[in-house]
């Protein structure tokens, strides 16, 4: 159900380590690799301070992605659009 294709453009799936964790990256047409970079570290600074969901940050292949982490057995779906709404709730202000 985290498919970055669920959330519209503007969204890259980086990883899909296994079923409790996800890294994505937030996309912007127009924006370099290294502007893309500082508008990833920005959008975790301001999920975490917005405090609906929790992210970190963390590189993928060299270029900053968001970590979203599902390490309790009561996550639901309902979560998951918690944290889609906060992540494009944030995405829409930077």
């Amino acid at each position: 159900r985290f498919r970055s294709r669920s959330w519209g453009q503007g969204y890259h799936l980086s990883s899909c380590p296994n079923f409790r964790g996800h890294l994505f990256r937030i996309i912007r047409e127009g924006l370099d690799r290294a502007a893309t970079d500082d508008l990833n570290r920005a959008a975790i600074r301001a999920i975490q301070v917005d405090g609906r969901a929790f992210v970190t940050g963390t590189l993928w292949h060299g270029h900053a992605a968001i970590r979203a982490a599902f390490d309790n057995w009561q996550t639901t779906l309902q979560d998951v659009h918690i944290l889609q709404f906060a992540v494009t709730h944030v995405a829409s202000l930077l």
